[in-house]
């Protein structure tokens, strides 16, 4: 591996890793954009990175500290969620097999414009 890909790898998953766990959000939006531009990677790839590198450290670090200040959602809630999401996961990734690299870099720049405007009327 260059050095430049370990160090630009370093350098995307330390920023994704603190600002998830800092705001609370997921990594995927910085990550995704990051390792497009550092790595240079089409946006199918950066799109599955951002997937598998932030479920262990995010997913148990953040339930582990929100349980630890008594942020405990409902077990139902829990429950009903994860299925869907399972759900939602599988489709999701079938359908991004099918579409070009260009559509989902597109998609996700709407994505990331809704969020944005979501936030400030919110």
């Amino acid at each position: 591996m260059p050095l430049h890909d370990l160090v630009a790898g370093v350098r995307v998953g330390l920023a994704g890793g603190f600002m998830s766990e800092l705001l609370g959000v997921s990594a995927g939006g910085g990550l995704v954009v990051a390792s497009n531009l550092s790595l240079g990677s089409e946006q199918h790839v950066v799109q599955g990175i951002s997937l598998f590198a932030q479920i262990p450290p995010t997913c148990l670090s953040g339930i582990k500290r929100y349980w630890e200040t008594g942020s405990r959602a409902p077990t139902s809630w829990l429950i009903l969620l994860t299925v869907g999401f399972h759900f939602g996961g599988v489709a999701g990734a079938l359908a991004a097999g099918d579409v070009s690299g260009a559509f989902l870099r597109w998609a996700y720049v709407l994505y990331l414009i809704a969020l944005g405007v979501l936030m400030i009327f919110r």
